[in-house]
């Protein structure tokens, strides 16, 4: 089998979609309120070919995740976060690539590479 594999959807489940979809456009992202027949109001924003979603969650979920993103600026984002009071780490060196990292309003990880 010669398929490659492409992600090309990730759906974050959160007890308040509001405040989450607020934090993640301070990251840079667009989203647009989205339904789809009798499913939940959620939103939905799509960058190079991967459908990132927001869905509210019935009850508090205990299974974290991780999320990481991309940008030319790290010095800027980070600033500009720090500024609207979202706390963010150092930016350091990793095997992976320069980053900082911060917590969504679920406390899911959220990692900001240099690119």
């Amino acid at each position: 089998m010669n398929s490659k594999l492409i992600l090309t959807t990730i759906v974050l489940k959160t007890l308040d979609i509001e405040k989450s979809r607020g934090f993640y456009e301070r990251l840079g992202l667009q989203f647009e309120k989205h339904s789809h027949g009798n499913g939940p109001v959620h939103y939905a924003c799509k960058e190079q070919n991967i459908l990132f979603e927001i869905y509210p969650a019935k009850e508090k979920l205990t299974n974290h995740m991780s999320l990481g993103f991309g940008t030319p600026d790290l010095v800027e984002l980070r600033s500009k976060l720090i500024e609207t009071a979202i706390p963010c780490s150092d930016i350091v060196d990793s095997e992976y690539g320069t980053l900082f990292t911060l917590r969504d309003p679920d406390d899911n990880r959220v990692e900001i590479y240099q690119f």
